[in-house]
């Protein structure tokens, strides 16, 4: 099975051991980790950033929000080195 766990964070990891110990003093045995820390979305400094229409798109409520300003035939671009970009 998947544990997912969020609000805590590893203190530490003993790969050859395969455990993971978190900031509670919990210790978790795994078979696979993936620590996924998160990120941030940059703010685009550039001339124009704040002019409407620059949005980010951080949430699947903000890519939600981009659909109705799409029309066919228009041109958008996307800036950035995430999934998105």
């Amino acid at each position: 099975g998947i544990l997912f766990t969020s609000g805590v964070s590893a203190t530490g990891v003993e790969v050859d051991a395969r455990r993971l110990t978190l900031d509670t003093g919990e210790r978790l045995r795994f078979e696979q980790l993936v620590v996924a820390t998160g990120s941030s979305p940059r703010p685009l400094e550039v001339p124009g950033a704040t002019l409407p229409g620059v949005m980010t798109i951080r949430t699947l409520s903000d890519a939600r929000s981009l659909e109705p300003r799409l029309r066919p035939g228009q041109r958008v671009t996307v800036v950035g080195a995430g999934v998105l970009g």
